[in-house]
């Protein structure tokens, strides 16, 4: 999950570098960590404390959303993202939300549940 979190933010920042990323299952994707999956909670709140220090601003300020917010403008039409998410997954709905992000913000993907 951390994987498809780093591919989308370090891709999507640096995508003069890359040609295509790819994210499976990956996460955290949702606008902040107070929006928790109900499945795996416990998993999550140790990733905030060990990984974003308990800290929201850094957490926002690293997020994938926030990269694209800033960065997102400059993504060329010929990036490759592909994002693929099990139905099943506890990641699941903020998968398909920051699916629907990107979209709103005319970034192209290709995405798979």
């Amino acid at each position: 999950s951390m994987g498809g979190f780093g591919a989308m933010r370090l891709g999507i920042k640096h995508s003069h570098m890359f040609r295509a990323i790819s994210s499976v299952a990956g996460g955290p994707f949702q606008e902040t960590f107070t929006d928790v999956a109900e499945k795996n909670e416990s998993l999550q709140i140790k990733i905030f404390k060990e990984v974003f220090s308990n800290d929201m601003d850094y957490f926002v300020e690293q997020s994938p959303r926030n990269i694209v917010q800033l960065y997102g403008p400059q993504v060329a039409p010929t990036f490759k993202i592909r994002q693929i998410i099990g139905t099943k997954d506890f990641s699941f709905g903020h998968n398909r939300d920051f699916h629907e992000y990107l979209i709103s913000k005319d970034i192209a993907i290709r995405y798979y549940e």
